[in-house]
């Protein structure tokens, strides 16, 4: 799996080079410097948007197991720095975060709480999706859509599987067998056994209004995110705001779980921006200019976060040498 996703990590390196050269790099940063120090203001913006996050994925454990707003938040954090940075097939980091949020002996539950939280952050997202996609469609732009339908409705039979395992028991081995092709060994030492994790996955889909809340909190965030699209655009000079957005984010966010094993969706987000940006208008050079100011802000969030990961790491170790 790693070496996987380093081939494809590569190719969407290399993609992503020939897109800004193909364009004209002196243009892109051109259209980029237009934003100035207003690219600091979505930095900032990340911040309510993670926190959105974290709140979405707190619910789903019991009162009395629940970690801190601080805590989760953080595990949300590092999660999306670890994913967005990392060769880890952007799912390395939803590991992390269970263990991160886990207390000692109730593993199974924080994993299964991640599994949960994934499952339904994706039927949001598939939703949001499929309401972009009817917008595109009601402003008449939406043709040449047919692989974007395509993907919906496969997306939506993936996770109706997904969930299938998860409520029938089978989700626990087909964990094991991931985490192992990953090389992520502690996994097991984490949720204690496949049985523990179906039974804690079982569990939490009796606690029907946790569910809601986590639904609810991922539709919170995912509005966020659409508002940082339409500040990104804004700051670009292109006078555009939440229609074009709320297009953008979603129907690229898709393009970019599909393409999961890409570390970041690097090449994948940039194409998917050029694409739709030509449909609704833009220019490449601004449509790739909007992808740099993302990238611009997965770097110095992300990489906060994985010097907060790296601390953490250093605590624990100093922890368990003193003990």
């Amino acid at each position: 799996m790693k070496r996987l996703a380093l081939v494809a990590g590569s190719a969407g390196l290399l993609a992503f080079v020939l897109l800004l050269f193909y364009y004209g790099l002196a243009d892109i940063l051109a259209a980029l410097a237009t934003a100035g120090l207003g690219i600091l203001w979505v930095l900032l913006y990340r911040a309510p948007s993670l926190a959105l996050m974290g709140l979405a994925w707190r619910p789903l454990y019991p009162a009395q197991q629940r970690p801190t707003i601080g805590r989760i938040v953080l595990a949300r954090w590092i999660c999306e720095s670890v994913n967005g940075l990392l060769p880890v097939a952007q799912i390395g980091g939803d590991l992390v975060r269970a263990r991160l949020a886990a207390r000692p002996g109730l593993g199974a539950q924080s994993a299964a709480a991640v599994v949960i939280d994934m499952t339904l952050a994706l039927i949001v997202e598939i939703l949001f999706a499929l309401a972009a996609l009817g917008l595109m469609l009601g402003l008449g732009i939406g043709g040449g859509m047919g692989p974007m339908i395509a993907l919906l409705i496969l997306g939506a039979g993936t996770v109706g599987a997904f969930v299938v395992a998860q409520r029938r028991g089978l989700f626990g081995a087909f964990a094991a067998l991931i985490a192992r092709a990953a090389g992520a060994e502690s996994w097991k030492g984490l949720i204690g056994g496949a049985k523990d994790l179906d039974g804690a996955i079982a569990a939490t889909y009796r606690r029907r209004q946790a569910l809601l809340a986590c639904a609810l909190w991922h539709v919170a965030a995912t509005a966020a995110r659409v508002g940082e699209t339409a500040l990104g655009l804004w700051l670009l000079g292109t006078g555009l705001l939440l229609t074009p957005a709320f297009i953008i984010e979603n129907l690229a966010a898709l393009l970019r779980s599909a393409a999961f094993i890409v570390p970041g969706g690097l090449g994948v987000q940039e194409g998917s921006l050029v694409a739709l940006g030509n449909l609704l208008g833009l220019s490449a050079e601004i449509s790739l200019a909007l992808g740099l100011i993302k990238r611009m802000r997965e770097l110095v969030v992300g990489g906060l976060g994985l010097i907060a990961l790296a601390t953490l790491g250093s605590k624990a170790g100093q922890s368990a040498r003193e003990q």
